[in-house]
């Protein structure tokens, strides 16, 4: 059965492996959390998004997001969504790929763009720790 979370095309889709929550990201940059019947629960403006990730762990759940500007930003969803921190200008071109691997101490998120460059950053921490620049 189709989930249709706006009249917008979705372009990424995420699911929590332990609790079956579904998120979808629509084209208008708008982050969804659906039931398993398509309704839409709660919505978030993710201001531009193209590319989503997800990280399900005991304090909840954050959602990654990159921009068609080359930002990047986690959004604590649990509770009342809020951005942790944004980088409006982590990459110099639209974000392509997002990646997440949860660590003991936190979580490492590696971003690749359209301007050739891949980075990694520290997403568990209140602002942006980036680690490296590589191309």
């Amino acid at each position: 059965r189709g989930i249709t979370p706006s009249q917008v095309p979705v372009a990424a889709v995420a699911v929590t492996f332990s609790t079956k929550r579904v998120f979808a990201l629509d084209e208008g940059g708008d982050v969804c959390e659906l039931t398993a019947e398509g309704a839409v629960l709660r919505r978030f403006d993710a201001q531009g998004a193209n590319r989503m990730a997800l990280v399900e762990s005991s304090a909840g759940v954050a959602l990654i997001v990159g921009g068609a500007d080359g930002s990047l930003a986690v959004i604590d969803w649990d509770g009342a969504a809020r951005t942790r921190w944004d980088v409006p200008d982590a990459h110099s071109a639209a974000i392509s790929m997002l990646a997440v691997a949860a660590t003991a101490d936190g979580g490492l998120l590696i971003s690749a763009a359209d301007d050739c460059t891949v980075s990694t950053w520290d997403f568990m921490l209140e602002s942006a720790d980036k680690y490296g620049h590589a191309i």
